[in-house]
């Protein structure tokens, strides 16, 4: 820290009326400079230049011998300080001693010194100096001087000439306090006791909780280290940090910090008490929580004079539980920052900062120097609610001005007034540096009124990594793995455990059985997995959803800010009695990178899309593979389903989006209607691949392919479609699909009609009968589920059944060319009886 020469005019408030016992000195021998002129607070000694005397002590009531001396050489010992305290008159002084009393002339017909109880016209001085020399005169009998008398080797208060005295002043020291507890007013004022004090250091400890119950003088430097403790300022009416009292005659420059502190209770932060030619070169609030509970008085107050230089609010929370009525900040017109020295220009920065309810309907700012040239304000990556003026938080800070004069650097910050995102009225009034990446959204705390500024959930996701730091929390992982049993209950204890959620890992137990009553709500990822994921063997959990009335997988309700980048993936699960969709999205931006559902089986029980994004978010390659969906009674809803909306290229321009069903069992879904509800259709940028499949009354007879492209046929997709099943109705309908891309057509696709056993029951069988004479693909539906049973192949189905017992009245008959018959032409042979393969003979 540099200072310049100071003249302090007042008194420090935390030591002028105290008393202190006879065994505590100044510092000796160290630390003295020859006083030029002198001030309240000021520690001093008297010398004598010739004889190297320094005064000592003084008599006691009634003697006559006072001002005896001790030797000293060069620098005086400082064995007999003196606090120099305001006198009974103006202009005048009173000289404590270490013992609480004031250096006096009581007798009129001697010359003694004594000590006085009380400060009076007879304790009170006049003081002069001049090249060294102290003229110290009794403002009660101006003929009486304190001089050194060499004859009687004693300093005294004498009406004729003696020997020339010079006043020491004690350099100020650094206070370094560290309590262990209790108030700091008094643990600062101990430590202050009879020293001419400088800068102060306060440290405090983790956990503690102080009071305070005086201001925090600081004539130059403070610093406080609040290592993680608490200040209740409650007892406090007056600003925690001020300036001594009184103008300096030249500039003080110094620095104040407080870090790390939670201080409640306020009414005010710091006051510049009617103090001129105090420089700040850094006030710093940093890591710090700061409740102001007044709701009157500017909280940092330079209206007396003094000026910050640079004044930084950094990861730091400041808020009033009522909305304050005056400026967060107030300077002084009659000094600004530039009459300092060597001060060029003024900086205002707020960032990494939450800020609530302050100021709320005033300037932010009554800046009486606002729009300057020499002005320069950076906010960034903070949050303001209920701040200054609707819409005006930016201009506020200028004193409601907008202009081109002072620099800006504004961007990343979320403004709110009243529950309503302001932050496009928010201007600087300088078109070359405007208000940049504003947080859109509404900001939720936990308790704001209890200063709990904890972003709520919708608000994480809109406003995440801005604000204070410590009410950002970091998502964590949820992971969940259960035997059997309620999965929501099961996820709904872990995720009580975790503020802010990010990815949902679910594992179940390979023949596990569950239910599942709440929609999971998925923030970023989801991995619902049976077993060990990196199996190559069939696993298998069956959840009944059954009891849930809702989609199985969601997004949360509020759309975040900025899109939110994950995944999601079904393994190894069979999904039964599922009255709404396997995945609904409830908002925008959520992008999934992949979605993938496999291994799966999936009973659509009632009508409703399956895959639904009709609200918004994006799944960029949504991939079905080894899997089975189905209807028992026939949905007239999409499989899929979009929002015209939003699209992927809104992500990224360049984006392909991918739509993958390999080796799956299409079966009752969306009967009649297009496959999929694809507002985006037909965009260059759009991939199918349709390949090993088997759909069976699936969207409209001989258009699956079509549908899949939202009912168009175009060539701006890129098409792979091959080695597919299409039926309807019994009716083997491949002839008709097409991709109306002549280059890409579909390809291969395995005639003939197939037969399900007991497909009408939710629990079917599982055996996909091809007909006689049908095109035998290596690979096609669900084999890693079901059995593709080709002629007269029976490998994994039923044992072969006999007509006895068949129901063939009432009964669905195919024959093995998977031809739909009646029971006059089922004869002799095998054939395909409700789902099931019998030999009638």
């Amino acid at each position: 820290m540099k200072k310049l020469h100071t003249l302090l005019s007042a008194a420090l408030l935390t030591v002028v009326t105290l008393t202190v016992s006879a065994g505590k000195r100044a510092a000796a021998n160290t630390d003295w400079e020859v006083a030029t002129s002198i001030a309240a607070g000021d520690i001093v000694t008297i010398t004598n230049v010739e004889d190297q005397k320094e005064l000592g002590s003084l008599g006691l009531f009634g003697t006559t011998t006072a001002g005896t001396t001790a030797d000293y050489k060069g620098v005086p010992n400082g064995s007999f300080p003196l606090m120099v305290v305001e006198g009974c008159q103006e202009g005048t002084f009173a000289f404590m001693t270490q013992d609480g009393k004031y250096l006096a002339w009581e007798f009129a017909s001697a010359n003694s010194l004594t000590p006085s109880d009380v400060i009076n016209a007879n304790s009170s001085w006049t003081v002069t100096i001049e090249d060294g020399k102290a003229v110290i005169k009794n403002a009660f009998n101006g003929n009486r001087t304190i001089q050194y008398s060499a004859l009687q080797k004693r300093f005294a208060a004498y009406s004729t000439e003696r020997a020339a005295i010079t006043l020491w002043r004690h350099t100020p020291e650094t206070i370094t306090i560290a309590p262990e507890g209790g108030d700091i007013s008094e643990a600062l004022a101990a430590a202050c006791e009879f020293k001419n004090v400088g800068d102060i250091v306060i440290n405090l400890k983790e956990g503690v909780t102080y009071t305070v119950s005086q201001p925090i003088v600081a004539p130059y430097s403070l610093t406080v280290n609040g290592n993680g403790a608490t200040i209740d300022a409650s007892a406090l009416e007056a600003a925690l940090i001020t300036t001594p009292a009184g103008d300096l005659t030249e500039w003080m420059e110094g620095s104040l910090t407080v870090r790390d502190v939670t201080v409640k209770g306020l009414k005010k932060a710091f006051y510049a008490s009617a103090g001129k030619n105090y420089l700040y070169n850094d006030f710093l609030i940093e890591n710090s929580i700061i409740e102001l509970a007044g709701t009157s008085g500017n909280d940092f107050d330079f209206r007396k004079g003094g000026v910050a230089r640079n004044f930084t609010i950094d990861k730091s929370t400041i808020y009033a539980p009522e909305a304050t009525g005056n400026s967060l900040y107030t300077s002084q017109s009659a000094q600004r920052a530039t009459e300092a020295p060597g001060v060029e220009t003024q900086t205002f920065t707020i960032k990494n900062s939450t800020l609530y309810n302050l100021a709320k309907g005033k300037n932010f700012f009554t800046h009486r120097q606002a729009n300057q040239k020499w002005l320069a304000y950076t906010i960034e990556n903070s949050i303001f609610v209920n701040v200054g003026k609707s819409g005006q938080v930016v201009k506020g800070i200028n004193q409601g001005q907008q202009g081109a004069n002072p620099t800006w650097t504004v961007n990343g910050n979320a403004f709110n007034f009243d529950g309503e995102d302001t932050s496009a009225a928010e201007a600087t009034g300088d078109d070359s540096e405007p208000v940049q990446d504003s947080v859109e959204g509404v900001v939720e705390f936990e308790k704001a009124e209890e200063g709990n500024f904890t972003l709520a959930y919708k608000s994480v996701q809109n406003v995440a990594k801005i604000g204070d730091p410590r009410w950002i929390v970091v998502p964590e992982d949820v992971k969940v793995t259960i035997a059997s049993g309620d999965i929501s209950a099961a996820l709904d204890e872990a995720l009580a455990k975790v503020k802010v959620v990010k990815d949902i890992r679910i594992n179940l137990t390979n023949g596990g059985e569950y239910t599942i009553s709440k929609s999971i709500v998925v923030p970023n990822s989801l991995y619902i997995v049976t077993g060990d994921i990196m199996a190559w063997e069939q696993q298998n959990a069956t959840i009944d959803a059954s009891g849930l009335e809702g989609p199985m997988i969601t997004t949360p309700a509020e759309a975040p800010g900025e899109w939110v980048k994950g995944q999601i993936l079904v393994d190894d699960v069979t999904v039964k009695g599922l009255k709404k969709a396997l995945f609904a999205s409830a908002a925008k931006n959520y992008f999934y990178e992949q979605f993938s559902i496999w291994g799966c089986v999936v009973e659509q029980a009632a009508d409703a899309t399956t895959l639904d994004f009709t609200k918004g978010s994006v799944a960029k390659d949504l991939m079905i593979t080894s899997s089975t969906f189905y209807a028992p009674t026939a949905t007239t809803k999409s499989f899929y389903s979009s929002q015209s909306g939003q699209k992927a290229t809104e992500y990224n321009e360049g984006i392909q989006q991918r739509f993958a069903i390999f080796g799956s069992t299409m079966y009752n879904l969306a009967k009649d209607k297009n496959f999929f509800s694809h507002r985006q259709s037909n965009q260059k940028w759009l991939v199918y691949s349709v390949q090993s499949n088997i759909f069976v009354n699936c969207g409209k007879s001989g258009q699956v392919i079509k549908g899949i492209n939202g009912g168009q046929q175009g060539t701006n997709p890129t098409w792979i479609v091959a080695n597919n099943i299409f039926n309807f109705d019994g009716e083997d309908t491949s002839a008709k699909e097409e991709t109306g891309d002549a280059d890409e057509p579909v390809k291969n696709s395995a005639a003939g009609v197939m037969a399900f056993n007991s497909v009408e029951t939710p629990d079917f069988g599982g055996v996909f009968t091809l007909a006689e004479g049908a095109a035998k693909p290596s690979a096609i539906g669900d084999v890693y589920h079901w059995t593709v049973t080709y002629n007269e192949t029976a490998t994994g189905i039923e044992a072969v059944k006999t007509a006895e017992g068949a129901d063939l009245e009432n009964a669905v008959i195919y024959n093995l060319n998977g031809q739909r018959i009646d029971k006059a032409q089922a004869k002799s042979g095998v054939f395909i009886v409700n789902g099931k393969k019998v030999i009638l003979k």
